[in-house]
């Protein structure tokens, strides 16, 4: 069985060193059902950029794979 994680950056674009980078994160939520992902990043009003990633529970060693992600429009006509 997978569980789901969403990633969500804020921080404005010109205060990023990269805004794909781990340590950056806004916002984490983590080992959820996809159900549950899918609701907090359909919600999600305030980002700059945010990301529902897939883990096998099965694997420990799992690195995730994005399955959905979106940009701000005013994020990318910042960048």
């Amino acid at each position: 069985m997978a569980s789901y994680d969403v990633l969500i950056w804020n921080t404005a674009p010109e205060d990023l060193e990269d805004p794909f980078r781990m340590h950056e994160i806004d916002m984490e939520h983590i080992d959820l059902t996809y159900r549950q992902a899918k609701k907090i990043f359909d919600k999600t009003k305030k980002f700059n950029y945010k990301v529902i990633m897939e883990y096998e529970s099965n694997d420990p060693d799992s690195s995730g794979e994005e399955i959905e992600d979106e940009m701000n429009p005013k994020f990318i006509n910042r960048l």
